[in-house]
């Protein structure tokens, strides 16, 4: 029975070795397949297939961020858009993302994102330099200079 049980332990162990190695040599080939079981009950023959196979020629990574902003330029570029929720890209008869949101909602979304950020900004700013001319850092010239200069850039 002891040496049933070790028999047992040391099939596993080198089940789990040969499933490991196998595996990673088929990830570093750039296949995405699972091989653990395959080498792990084959084990020095999955292994064998597994060197064999051809490594896969997926590109570079900078290759790969290159086409896709070449496809997300096409895709701008001939009336589609991006949804400014979830970021997907949408063809031009594409009306409703597939986050739900449809094109109009996502286009007033970004009106209303580009006219009242400029607005909170130049409030924040205006306190920010208020509280400076109170704790005396800056002085009552310098802060009508600068509100001046952020209502103009403002307005």
């Amino acid at each position: 029975m002891v040496l049933f049980i070790i028999v047992i332990i040391v099939f596993v162990i080198q089940g789990v070795f040969w499933g490991i190695t196998t595996n990673r040599v088929m990830y570093n080939k750039g296949y995405c397949d699972d091989w653990f079981w395959k080498g792990f009950f084959f084990s020095g023959a999955a292994f064998a297939a597994a060197l064999s196979k051809p490594a896969k020629d997926n590109g570079t990574y900078q290759e790969d961020i290159l086409l896709e902003k070449i496809h997300k330029e096409d895709l701008l570029n001939n009336d589609g858009w991006e949804c400014p929720f979830c970021h997907s890209l949408n063809g031009s008869i594409v009306s409703t993302c597939g986050c739900g949101k449809s094109r109009e909602y996502g286009m007033e979304y970004i009106k209303q994102q580009n006219t009242s950020i400029p607005e909170q900004n130049t409030i924040l700013l205006l306190k920010e330099y208020k509280e400076l001319m109170d704790n005396g850092v800056i002085t009552q010239e310098e802060f009508d200079i600068k509100k001046r200069k952020l209502l103009k850039n403002n307005g």
